[in-house]
């Protein structure tokens, strides 16, 4: 027991008979100063209500174990979360004698949940409120789009998750994005910068810098696909009307009799 990596403790209706050193080490308490306590003096105020509530259910016969992710306060005062296992230890008569509990601290794996929920939140703000078109796809199949891309392209969240990259992309495309796709998937590159032509619902035809990265797991397949994309179709036509522009100048420049002009 006192070799255990995880802290073990023996209860009686809640009050603590018997610890490890496991248990020691995480809560700051000796042996000696924990016998006599109980499970509220070591368990944080918002979590004391739950645990008692699942040792009543235990005592009374209704459950014979449980589990639950609570919080513990050292006697430093620090927030520890851990896993914890309880069981009941039963006499012949079914009556409990004692409480076995298993605690698992999990304090570091809270903290990444929590950092990583906390940077998701700010990034899907990021997202909603992007001016630029943004799409997270899997295998080419659309999973979720933001606003912006929803409106470029007219058609709605819902609409769009049941649609594939090729649904919205026009038929000239198609190809050069499959072979970028291909290669994405094979490990040949990471990402890829292509203007491309999208295909809105009401048949406008938009053109877009699109850039497509891709999430890889550990071992390096592919989770997800992330695409930005830029409208660019006014661009564009700026663009060719400017270079149209510039060859009716150079034309007219070029000619030396009035009447050709």
């Amino acid at each position: 027991v006192n070799n255990s990596s995880i802290g073990i403790v023996l209860t009686n209706k809640g009050k603590i008979l018997r610890s490890n050193k496991a248990f020691q080490d995480l809560i700051e308490y000796s042996e000696e100063e924990l016998i006599g306590m109980t499970v509220k003096d070591v368990s944080f105020h918002e979590d004391q209500k739950m645990s008692y509530e699942y040792i009543h259910k235990l005592l009374s016969g209704e459950v014979d174990k449980f589990s639950m992710n609570k919080r513990y306060v050292s006697r430093s005062g620090k927030i520890i979360w851990a896993k914890t296992n309880v069981a009941a230890v039963r006499n012949s008569e079914g009556i409990t004698t004692y409480e076995v509990a298993l605690i698992d601290d999990i304090t570091e794996e809270k903290e990444r949940q929590e950092a990583f929920a906390a940077q998701k939140q700010r990034l899907d703000v990021i997202v909603e409120n992007s001016t630029i078109g943004i799409a997270l796809t899997r295998h080419g199949r659309v999973v979720r789009t933001n606003p912006a891309f929803q409106k470029m392209i007219g058609y709605t969240e819902e609409e769009l998750s049941k649609m594939t990259v090729v649904d919205v992309a026009l038929e000239s495309d198609k190809e050069e994005t499959l072979k970028n796709v291909h290669q994405l998937m094979a490990g040949e590159i990471d990402d890829f910068t292509m203007n491309k032509q999208f295909l809105a619902k009401d048949g406008r035809i938009i053109w877009a810098r699109t850039r497509v990265a891709a999430v890889r797991g550990e071992e390096g397949a592919i989770k997800y696909e992330v695409s930005m994309i830029e409208d660019i179709t006014e661009e564009l036509k700026q663009g060719a009307l400017l270079e149209a522009l510039n060859n009716l100048m150079a034309s007219l420049l070029g000619k030396t009799d009035v009447r050709e002009i």
